[in-house]
């Protein structure tokens, strides 16, 4: 018996190092680095062999879809000159984030698209994703500070009419962060 399992184990062992898998890499920016990488790796003889790469800007973080047929990389980029960045183009990325959580990676809900999409109509609103680990939760939003007020008394009955829930909202604003008191 003994030797069935070691040789049933020693057949495993050797189809599972058949195997090959794609390995993704995302890298900080340097002058070597152009962003993300895909790699065919082989957990046979543990090499990795480049197959393409992505040019992208210090992809830090990179997550697949539960489907996996996407691939989503977290960015951490700032102007050069150090004044911060492009609100327009931020409040962008936002409402693509949330339709890639919701469409691509499946973790909104009705309610959470929903309250992105009557925003994404708004002008006054520069952008809103869902936040915190999906599947409910909350959406944050940027919104002109006069437009605020307006926005909420028009969603607030219509989210009740069409979700059949009471919204409940919070305001919060930026602050300079944490300092020595």
């Amino acid at each position: 018996m003994k030797l069935f399992a070691l040789t049933f184990l020693s057949l495993f062992t050797l189809c599972c190092a058949a195997q090959e898998h794609y390995l993704l890499v995302g890298t900080y920016d340097s002058p070597k680095s152009e962003g993300i990488y895909v790699y065919r790796f082989s957990s046979g003889n543990g090499t990795a062999v480049p197959v393409s790469h992505i040019r992208s800007s210090n992809p830090s973080f990179l997550a697949v879809s539960p489907d996996e047929r996407s691939v989503y990389a977290v960015f951490e980029t700032a102007p050069k000159d150090g004044k911060g960045g492009d609100v327009a183009a931020f409040g962008k990325k936002m409402y693509r984030t949330h339709e890639g959580l919701s469409r691509e990676y499946g973790v909104s809900c009705k309610e959470l698209d929903y309250l992105a999409d009557f925003v994404k109509a708004h002008p006054e609103v520069i952008g809103a994703r869902m936040m915190g680990g999906g599947f409910g939760g909350c959406t944050i939003n940027i919104i002109k500070k006069e437009a605020v007020e307006p926005l909420i008394n028009e969603l607030l009955p219509l989210y009740k009419r069409d979700m059949g829930l009471e919204l409940k909202y919070y305001r919060v604003e930026i602050e300079n962060g944490t300092s020595r008191i």
